[in-house]
């Protein structure tokens, strides 16, 4: 994008009130959160994740690098805790809107309003989140733009001088008729105490518009959860990958809502855990219509005392003939004592379909190994080489050259070290 052209929203957030309508959803919401209650092993879907135990988080804390994907292609939207600060680089204003949720109430209302989801009914955190948000990004890619560079969404968690009572980041990813753009999500904390980080991304996809969205965490970073609502249309298409290198505690919820037939939707995702590392991998995939592809394939890698879940429910509605969804969970364990569960599900009320799931849990298989001593790698060399190639496949399916780069980069320098804990 050759222009650049900064714009900057002053509003008055010491005088700000919520508009009527949003006041609507956050009391919806919040008795939705209330009703639901507060997540614990009772709750089917929170069975592993235990939130009231000693987790002596202080310890863990540790300030993540910052790394830098090359800006002059890119748009940044940063959120400093709550609150986002967007940096408009734009080629046209009538093509790319960036800004924050109450600089568009007035222009861009009925947008919100009707894209904003109220949360997942797996995850009442979500709920939580749109009763709580103090104010959100707003992303608008216009009917047929191509957005050519990045846009990065930096999420960052700062020391207050009071103590938060949460973070709860609000983005609202909006492509019209024919738009295509990429969005990179990345975490930094500047915590030195343990802190509740609920963020929240809804994505719509009208008609033949294309999305690839890269989400990535790095470093021990307490109590972090996501959510995503994804709604895809007629030919739309979304590629998204996560890549998790280390947390403490960490939860992934994501619901795609397929709304248009011909529609085309890749999920993948690797996460590299080690000493006692919770990572939580829940997904919800609603085939509403037919005609449909949905492919899933989350990896994990765990050594020391880590612990995963995935799990994933396909849901195929009456009618929606033609679906195709599939499911794949595969997990290397690198040590005796972590532990990986899995739960791909199926449910199926369309006959003309194609669909199917699994998992795999093992370790690295010692015929490989052999192999390629006999080659002439010593044997650390060739358990590194077999683990990351487990891995390097998810990180190919990112499609956008610099960011696939950096995760290679950080993939490699976070894998270096796992031989050596063996």
């Amino acid at each position: 994008m050759s222009n650049r052209n900064e714009t900057k929203m002053v509003v008055d957030k010491k005088n700000y009130i919520d508009p009527d309508w949003l006041l609507e959803i956050r009391q919806e919401a919040k008795a939705l959160f209330k009703d639901i209650g507060f997540p614990n092993s009772r709750h089917e879907t929170w069975k592993y994740l235990n939130l009231d135990q000693d987790l002596d988080l202080e310890r863990h804390i540790k300030k993540t690098p910052i790394r830098r994907t090359e800006r002059d292609e890119c748009v940044s939207v940063l959120f400093k805790n709550n609150t986002p600060e967007c940096e408009s680089i734009l080629a046209n204003k009538n093509d790319l809107i960036i800004t924050n949720f109450r600089s568009a109430y007035a222009e861009h209302k009925e947008l919100i309003k009707s894209s904003l989801s109220k949360g997942l009914l797996q995850n009442p955190f979500s709920y939580l989140n749109t009763a709580q948000f103090d104010d959100g990004a707003l992303i608008l890619v216009k009917e047929g733009c191509k957005v050519e560079g990045p846009i990065i969404i930096d999420l960052q968690t700062h020391v207050e001088e009071e103590r938060l009572k949460g973070i709860h980041t609000r983005t609202l990813i909006v492509l019209e008729k024919g738009a295509s753009a990429t969005v990179f999500v990345q975490h930094h904390s500047f915590l030195d105490k343990p802190e509740f980080v609920n963020d929240y991304f809804d994505i719509v996809l009208k008609e033949e518009a294309t999305l690839e969205f890269i989400l990535t965490q790095e470093g021990d970073q307490p109590y972090r959860f996501e959510t995503i609502k994804a709604s895809i249309d007629t030919k739309a298409n979304l590629n998204y990958v996560s890549f998790v290198n280390d947390c403490l505690v960490t939860r992934h919820d994501m619901g795609v809502d397929f709304i248009g037939e011909k529609a085309v939707v890749n999920l993948a995702g690797i996460a590299l855990l080690s000493s006692e590392s919770q990572y939580f991998n829940h997904l919800y995939i609603d085939h509403k219509v037919g005609n449909c592809d949905c492919s899933q394939v989350f990896k994990t890698i765990l050594r020391d005392k880590s612990l995963s879940e995935f799990s994933g429910l396909v849901v195929v509605a009456k009618h929606a003939h033609g679906t195709n969804s599939t499911q794949s969970n595969p997990n290397l364990l690198l040590s005796d004592n972590a532990r990986a569960l899995s739960r791909p599900q199926l449910r199926i009320d369309a006959d003309d379909v194609e669909c199917a799931h699994g998992a795999t849990m093992g370790q690295l298989n010692p015929e490989e190994v052999f192999y390629l001593e006999s080659r002439g790698l010593n044997k650390s060399a060739a358990r590194a080489l077999l683990t990351f190639g487990f891995a390097e496949d998810i990180i190919q399916r990112i499609k956008q050259p610099l960011i696939q780069h950096e995760c290679d980069l950080i993939l490699r320098e976070g894998l270096s070290s796992y031989d050596k804990h063996r």
